[in-house]
């Protein structure tokens, strides 16, 4: 399937915006769904690390008296 620049443009802004993922024009014009479902999970492990690391330091901070 071809794309133009534009459409490369919509998806990479809709891919930075809702998904925090991050990938160049030419990436974007390689990609199938299987290696985007992949980055998807892969972040979605990250927003989840992200949670329990803040969970811990506020659970360090409380034990602290902050």
């Amino acid at each position: 399937m071809g794309m133009d620049s534009m459409t490369v443009v919509e998806i990479m802004q809709t891919l930075e915006r809702e998904f925090e993922i991050y990938l160049t024009p030419r990436e974007i014009r390689n990609i199938t769904f299987a290696s985007l479902d992949e980055l998807s999970a892969a972040n979605r492990y990250t927003e989840v690390d992200k949670r329990q690391l803040e969970g811990t330091n506020t659970q360090f901070c409380s034990k602290m008296g902050k």
